[in-house]
This record gives structure tokens, sequence and C-alpha cells, in this order.
């Protein structure tokens, strides 16, 4: 995808970096994760993409105030919730927590 295409998908400028090292990945390298997954907006973004807001890297997404360090790793996600797609689209939310029900008495 062109830059020009993240930043419209992403609703302005982004910023490609280093890709972080998978919690599971160890010491001595082992595969980075592809993508990541916001824990404040629930939603996915390539691993290395991001915003500079102040010095501090944040989700990609102009309507998130997320930090890139807190995001989790897709594949963590699939774990909790295996009938999330294994390439997950940009932009939709994925849902990390059930749904708080309502109790009425």
């Amino acid at each position: 995808m062109l830059k020009q295409q993240m930043d419209r998908t992403f609703g302005g400028p982004t910023v490609s970096g280093r890709a972080r090292k998978s919690a599971q990945s160890g010491w001595f390298g082992g595969a980075r994760e592809t993508n990541l997954c916001c824990s404040m907006c629930s939603r996915v973004f390539p691993n290395g993409r991001h915003r500079n807001v102040d010095g501090a890297e944040c989700c990609p997404y102009a309507d998130c105030e997320g930090l890139v360090r807190d995001a989790a790793d897709w594949s963590s996600i699939r774990r909790e919730h295996p009938n999330y797609p294994a390439l997950p689209w940009l932009g939709i939310q994925y849902p990390l927590h059930p749904p708080v029900q309502k109790i009425t008495a």
C-alpha cells in the first residue's frame, strides 16, 4: 500500500518506522508480528506504522490517542478470538472485550 493510501486510511500523516518485536520472539530475533491491534481503539495497523505526537509513537489512526507500545500482537488477539480473520482489515474495530451488558431491575 502506498504512503498516500495509508495516510488516507488512517485519517492523517503517518510514519513508517522499525517494526516492534513480538513478545514471543525472545532476545535473539524471531519473527516480527505483521499486524498490531491498538488497545485503545481496537483497530489493526501494520507493525512499524505510527504517528509522532510530541515525541511519542502513537496509534496511526488520527482519532485515537493510544500508544504503539500498548498495542497487542494480532496473533495473541486471535488466540483469544479465533473467529477473527488471519489477515485483518484496516479501519475495522475488532472488540477486545465482550460488550458490557446492562442489568435492569
